[in-house]
């Protein structure tokens, strides 16, 4: 899992691609307990998991990827300017 408060408001794009095996992404905004994601990608097999969230200034971001078998896979993310900054 990576946490990360922000010190600006964002949209953050995160892509998950998966080389091998089936990994899934979740991202959470905000307190919560494992499990309690606000957002998931469970695109089938090697495609594209692509999640872009508006994220305000001193939000905390937890992102996880999980998957049901081991899977080698690269993770980007990728911020930008917010239209409401």
């Amino acid at each position: 899992n990576f946490h990360d408060k922000l010190q600006d408001n964002i949209v953050m794009e995160i892509k998950l691609k998966t080389h091998d095996g089936d990994a899934d992404l979740y991202v959470k905004l905000g307190t919560g307990t494992p499990g309690d994601d606000d957002l998931y990608s469970i695109a089938s097999g090697t495609d594209d998991d692509i999640i872009k969230v508006d994220v305000k200034k001193g939000d905390k971001v937890t992102i996880a990827v999980e998957g049901y078998r081991d899977s080698d896979f690269s993770l980007e993310v990728v911020n930008k300017a917010s239209a409401t900054a």
